[in-house]
């Protein structure tokens, strides 16, 4: 049956105003359900915002923690207040907390950053910047590692990454432990020197477990260095494990030849060295300076004596080489000894290389 309502003069279609009114029941639910989670819902509270206030109140804790000695908490505490205020000072803050824990590396970074981004009136009041900088530069080594890709690098407990790895700023030091390892493979332990304000280069060569052997090589004369192959140099003592077979050894030492000697490794065998350096140089040899020594007091006594002899000018004209007339003049007339004297034979004379010698007979 259909249905109709008369409103006023209009006639209206039933099934028409229901959906409308249907619709319009749903949309009140909704509204009614979203204004329901809007109030149960807690309100979200207001995150403050930081304040160069927190910043510099952390400044203080790090500064008090620095002047405690306690350089790593206050390292971070320095850390934690750059992050909310970006203070310059604070690398500059940061720079010497880490040149006290030993870190020249990371100093050096901060405080070239400091340098950068420090206004004219900060930097006022850092005068010796520059001087701070060039000295923590002093004791610093930009290190090369040349290892097998995958390999783990690690600089004395500190892990420096995975090769390849990227020229790397470090500490300087005269005897640096520096090891790669590898999965499968017997780890490469080196003790190197690290220049302050230079550069350096380690390679490793890792080798499989189940082929190698290792060489223990020593050496009378410490301080030498020693290369096996095409490794890097290491200074003696030292171990270095190889490929089991054959090796060139050379070792290298100051006032002395270099030696080369070829040995030879078992699998899993450790093979003691003992390598002598090569004969000094002649000009380094004692003896050698001792020769030369009686030598040159010779040939100075020589020279002395040549001059005494041949000092004066002669009584006649010129002196023919090898021959000396010497005639004494006195007041009174010669005697008969004094002419005998005279008649004697001429003395001879030598040389000594091109000085004459004469020898003299009255």
């Amino acid at each position: 049956m259909h249905l109709t309502l008369m409103l006023g003069r209009s006639v209206v279609d039933y099934p028409a105003v229901r959906s409308l009114l249907v619709l319009a029941c749903v949309a009140a639910s909704v509204a009614c359900v979203e204004a329901a989670f809007a109030q149960g819902a807690p309100a979200a509270p207001a995150q403050s915002a930081p304040t160069s206030a927190s910043a510099d109140a952390l400044k203080q804790e790090g500064d008090a923690l620095m002047d405690d000695n306690r350089f790593a908490e206050a390292l971070a505490k320095y850390r934690e207040a750059y992050n909310v205020g970006s203070n310059p000072a604070l690398l500059y803050n940061m720079g010497r907390a880490h040149e006290a824990l030993n870190q020249n590396a990371e100093a050096l970074e901060m405080l070239r950053a400091f340098d950068a981004k420090a206004p004219p009136e900060l930097h006022a009041k850092v005068p010796n910047l520059k001087k701070l900088i060039d000295d923590i530069e002093a004791r610093t080594t930009m290190l090369t590692i040349d290892a097998p890709k995958g390999a783990t690098i690690k600089l004395g407990d500190t892990v420096l990454g995975t090769a390849p790895i990227a020229e790397t700023r470090v500490n300087a030091g005269k005897r640096v432990r520096l090891e790669a390892s590898q999965e499968g493979f017997d780890p490469d332990v080196q003790e190197v020197e690290l220049p302050g304000r230079g550069k350096a280069k380690v390679t490793f060569k890792l080798v499989p477990r189940d082929k190698s052997g290792i060489l223990a090589i020593d050496s009378p004369v410490k301080g030498a260095t020693i290369t096996v192959d095409d490794l890097s140099a290491r200074q003696v003592p030292t171990e270095v494990r190889v490929l089991a077979g054959k090796h060139t050894i050379k070792l290298e030492a100051t006032g002395y030849r270099d030696n080369v000697v070829d040995v030879e490794v078992g699998i899993g065998e450790r093979k003691p060295i003992v390598i002598e350096p090569g004969e000094a140089p002649v000009y380094e040899r004692w003896y050698f300076w001792t020769g030369i020594g009686v030598g040159v007091a010779a040939a100075a006594a020589g020279g002395v004596l040549a001059a005494f002899l041949i000092e004066g000018s002669p009584d006649n004209g010129t002196i023919p080489p090898g021959q000396v007339e010497v005639q004494r003049w006195s007041s009174r007339a010669p005697t008969r000894a004094d002419q005998s004297r005279l008649e004697r034979p001429r003395s001879s004379g030598f040389t000594i290389g091109p000085v004459p010698v004469f020898t003299l007979q009255f």
